[in-house]
């Protein structure tokens, strides 16, 4: 099973430390919406290459993969 741990190092890995937001303060604009919706996010990953979106993912897809079978 992935850990959250295990997925966040993985996001960095994929798209580097800067572009994975995880404090409340930075990833606030990505969690409410201008209109309606808000709600909780464990990152915001900002991918800057296709290759980069690909690698995303795929670390989200095991994730949530993992967490169905529980």
């Amino acid at each position: 099973m992935i850990s959250r741990d295990t997925l966040l190092k993985q996001l960095r890995d994929a798209v580097g430390r800067e572009h994975v937001l995880t404090d409340a303060q930075s990833t606030r604009r990505f969690r409410k919406g201008h209109r309606t919706g808000e709600g909780n996010v464990l990152a915001v990953v900002r991918p800057a290459t296709l290759l980069e979106q690909w690698r995303v993912l795929e670390a989200c897809l095991l994730y949530t993969s993992d967490a169905a079978d529980e």
